[in-house]
């Protein structure tokens, strides 16, 4: 079972996407490894590439405490059961983990943070409502342009002036 065993000042921004690409005894390997927070606990998932075969596992162990992340990967390597032992420091927009295979290797590693999608707006968009003159039918082009702006059929407008009547 998968627990947050502290609070501290960066806890919260270990939760999310992390994303590692390195190099290994078995071949070069792509992981992104997701933390969630459920109500009380942490779980998380490691999605792992190597040589083309794709793998989830569930991750076990997991602790948070100030800029320290650790958790388990178990896996299985010919029939047996390995730990895989990450314990790490977080700093900004990555995690530099010690990953230790069982018996067999440790190695440095670096996760970074996968940036969220934003979603765009771009597009045409279509709308139709009953109103008191009757069936209001609109289309609207928008484009996004930077952060706080979108251009309009009418101009541009940024997110503190009203939009045109």
């Amino acid at each position: 079972m998968a627990s947050d065993s502290g609070s501290g000042p960066n806890s919260a921004d270990a939760i999310r996407k992390w994303k590692s690409e390195f190099d290994t005894p078995i071949g070069h390997l792509k992981y992104v490894y997701e933390l969630k927070r459920t109500a009380d606990k942490v779980t998380g998932t490691a999605f792992r590439e190597c040589e083309g075969t794709k793998t989830e596992t569930e991750l076990r162990e997991i602790v948070l405490k100030g800029d320290q992340v650790s958790f388990v990967e178990p896996i299985k390597i010919q029939d047996q059961d390995v730990r895989i032992e990450y314990n790490g420091k977080l700093s900004g927009d990555e995690i530099k983990f010690t990953r230790k295979v069982g018996d067999f290797a440790s190695t440095d590693i670096v996760a970074q943070r996968v940036k969220d999608a934003v979603a765009s707006i771009d597009g045409e968009w279509k709308t139709e409502f009953d109103s008191q003159i009757g069936t209001q039918k609109y289309t609207y082009s928008l484009k996004a342009n930077g952060d706080k702006s979108l251009e309009m059929p009418w101009g541009k407008r940024n997110s503190a002036s009203p939009i045109p009547q």
